[in-house]
Parts: structure tokens; sequence; C-alpha cells
């Protein structure tokens, strides 16, 4: 398996894992999917050194502090 298969993979599980744990209907796919790809683009990782692929495109740390569980009902509000 190629490195954009794993990333794939990475991708769907992470997605999955975030839909089936907030419990909300399958309609959410989409945002969960979104949602696990700029989580994932933005954790450090040691084939980078420790650096995240954000950090390594932007040259800055990312910014965590605004981050919510996904589906909870204070993110949902933010965005209405």
């Amino acid at each position: 398996m190629g490195a954009v298969e794993r990333r794939h993979k990475q991708i769907i599980e992470v997605g999955l894992s975030v839909l089936s744990h907030s419990k909300l209907p399958q309609q959410f796919w989409e945002d969960a999917f979104l949602m696990a790809t700029y989580i994932i683009n933005r954790l450090p990782t040691p084939i980078l050194n420790k650096k995240s692929p954000y950090e390594i495109v932007y040259r800055h740390t990312p910014d965590y502090h605004f981050l919510k569980v996904f589906g909870c009902m204070l993110a949902l509000s933010s965005t209405i």
C-alpha cells in the first residue's frame, strides 16, 4: 500500500470514527470527513520531524484553541 492509499485510509477511519462517536446521522458524513482532513493536516507527524503538514506549508504552528468536539451543540451554534 502506497502513501496516498494509507492517507486515504486514515481519512476514512477518522471520518467514520468521529461520525460514529458523535452519534449524528449519516447525512453528516461530508462534514465528518472534512473535519477529519482538517485535523489530520494539523497533527504533528514523525515523518515531518514532529511538524504538521500545515506547519510545513504555512511556516507557523496551527492554532488549536478554537477547536470544538465534532457534533457538539456549542460548535453547531457558533456556525449558525
